[in-house]
């Protein structure tokens, strides 16, 4: 929590991307942690994220995804002297809107208020036993989500499933029976498959929400956005060819 509290403080400062980055890596780690946790407890209150917490992590993504969005935009146009410049103003708009919000919603953060819960709710200590479980789960989770994952969603959900094998793996002391090297290389291989996937789905999805049949420069973005749908199929088959590839670890 201090770490997302840090970066909250650059981005309100300096509105720097790497930060808000650094901010939803951070928050997916806690996210991990609190689902590991959960299995450290019987009838005690399990912890959870708090509402607050989701919604200063949606407004940031919301900056983040359009973001990169502009940056891949101007790329694939950098040597092109008609750019979509009236798609780019739009997006420029959007992202500083975005970034209005989002640091007034850092500004009413309640961060001592949400760190005292979290730590209230957090187990001091997690037993050998609570890693093992939860690497059992994740493991029926992914041999159970990976083989028939087909639609955009379920592919996330496997995504999500990876990033908390992964996320968790880094904490376990002592050290208990998770995934082996060359399993936890193979997730990172597939995991930077599938973000870039969900990339180009995220792009995808802010193209066609912006286009209509009389906007400017729509034909050129039409045709990036049948260039970017073919290269999903690509990576759609590539990423269900990995996930068939690894069953169990």
């Amino acid at each position: 929590m201090d770490t997302i509290r840090e970066h909250a403080a650059s981005i309100a400062a300096t509105g720097d991307k790497d930060a808000i980055h650094i901010l939803r890596v951070h928050f997916k780690k806690l996210r991990a942690v609190i689902r590991l946790s959960k299995l450290e407890y019987k009838k005690r209150q399990r912890p959870h994220i708090p509402g607050a917490l989701k919604e200063l992590y949606r407004q940031a993504g919301k900056v983040r995804d359009r973001q990169l969005h502009f940056d891949r935009i101007k790329s694939y146009y950098e040597q092109d002297p008609d750019k979509p410049i009236a798609y780019l103003d739009h997006l420029s708009r959007e992202i500083s809107a975005g970034q209005d919000k989002l640091h007034k919603a850092i500004d009413t953060f309640p961060f001592d208020e949400v760190r005292s819960e979290l730590t209230g709710h957090l187990p001091r200590r997690l037993h050998k036993s609570t890693f093992r479980a939860f690497f059992r789960r994740q493991k029926e989770r992914y041999e159970e989500l990976a083989p028939q994952a087909y639609t955009d969603d379920e592919i996330h959900s496997v995504r999500k499933c990876i990033k908390d094998i992964l996320y968790n793996d880094e904490l376990k002391h002592p050290p208990v029976k998770g995934p082996g090297h060359k399993e936890k290389k193979e997730f990172k291989y597939i995991e930077d498959t599938v973000g870039e996937y969900n990339n180009l789905r995220m792009d995808l999805s802010l193209l066609h929400d912006h286009l209509g049949p009389s906007e400017p420069g729509s034909s050129k973005l039409r045709l990036l956005e049948k260039v970017w749908r073919q290269k999903k199929r690509l990576l759609k088959r590539k990423t269900l060819d990995q996930f068939s590839s690894l069953h169990h670890y």
